[in-house]
């Protein structure tokens, strides 16, 4: 028997995907592996022979051999996803914790494909001075400038070195901003509808700025019906819809909700200014050095967005959800 395996199943993407390999007919067993056992499938008894636990700790190295030994597709959703985080431990989880994974797999067992979630941030955001629209490609060298972004590009360069050397087929998918029902309650998008559903000063501020988003429904079926192709590597850069602006998601969310937004347009002057207090008062790590503006999306129109035109035509198909159905499903 074949096996598949998932890391960062407590997480949000992971949890998700684990449920939804689960529910499918598959002759497959789920391995799940990390640091704490999944109580989210200990509850159900129609899932109790469906998946196996194996613990393993990211930061250290494995002292016990990994006791399967024919895998189809790892895939790899673990690690710290926090964009504020330290770069050491991200460095540890992230980016080290990653190689001593595969390694211990591979040391004991022939793998067919890794699929490797990482993050439009891996990029790196366009922090030219004319604030440009930030346009990401396969053609367009990666430069991220946050600690979360860097530790996702090293993480991707250590594993292609991996996949060149051991002969497996590696998929990394750059989702954008990901949204849906499950994510984390203090995450920054949760608290967006959050603000809006109790109509907050901040509701009614024209933000300029826009992001693209990707509803968590979306990713997982693309993660499960990605392409099987020969090349050894695939970059794939995934969203639901175009770059939209914060007050087109006012607007949209108080269709939802049934709340009038009214929007006023304040002075260049004052959004710095809100830029300027939000700076130092989450005292954000990496704007010790030069500020992607692109991270705080209240000055320019069109900044920090990533065009999905082109790049993003052969998975059309998996975008079976649209921006207001998703968010319809996450509000409600």
């Amino acid at each position: 028997m074949k096996f598949d395996i998932v890391t960062g199943y407590t997480g949000f993407v992971g949890k998700a995907l684990v449920l939804r390999l689960i529910k499918l007919n598959r002759s497959k067993k789920l391995i799940l592996v990390g640091r704490n056992r999944p109580d989210f499938l200990d509850e159900n008894t129609e899932y109790h022979n469906k998946w196996q636990y194996i613990e393993f700790d990211y930061t250290k190295l494995p002292t016990a051999k990994f006791p399967v030994n024919n895998i189809d597709t790892v895939y790899h959703c673990g690690g710290i996803s926090s964009i504020s985080a330290r770069w050491i431990d991200l460095l540890n989880t992230n980016v080290n914790g990653t190689v001593n994974f595969l390694s211990w797999i591979i040391a004991a067992a022939k793998i067919e494909r890794v699929i490797f979630i990482s993050s439009a941030l891996a990029c790196g955001y366009d922090t030219s001075s004319n604030g440009s629209l930030c346009r990401l490609n396969q053609e367009t060298p990666s430069n991220p400038n946050t600690p979360y972004g860097r530790s996702k590009y090293e993480t991707e360069l250590k594993i292609k070195a991996l996949a060149i050397k051991h002969g497996f087929k590696l998929v990394i998918v750059r989702p954008s901003y990901i949204y849906g029902t499950g994510m984390r309650q203090n995450s920054g998008f949760s608290k967006f509808i959050h603000m809006v559903k109790n109509q907050s000063i901040g509701a009614r501020m024209n933000y300029p700025g826009s992001l693209s988003f990707t509803h968590i429904d979306n990713l997982i079926t693309l993660l499960i019906h990605v392409s099987r192709d020969e090349s050894t590597v695939d970059e794939i850069f995934f969203a639901d819809s175009k770059p939209i602006l914060y007050t087109e998601l006012f607007k949209i969310l108080g269709e939802i909700l049934g709340i009038e937004i009214k929007s006023i347009k304040l002075p260049i002057i004052l959004y710095k200014s809100i830029s300027w207090s939000l700076i130092h008062l989450y005292k954000i790590p990496y704007v010790k050095k030069k500020v992607p503006f692109h991270l705080l999306p209240l000055i320019k129109e069109n900044i920090g967005c990533i065009d999905f035109d082109e790049i993003n035509v052969e998975y059309k198909s998996c975008i079976n959800i649209s921006l207001e159905d998703g968010l319809k499903k996450t509000i409600h």
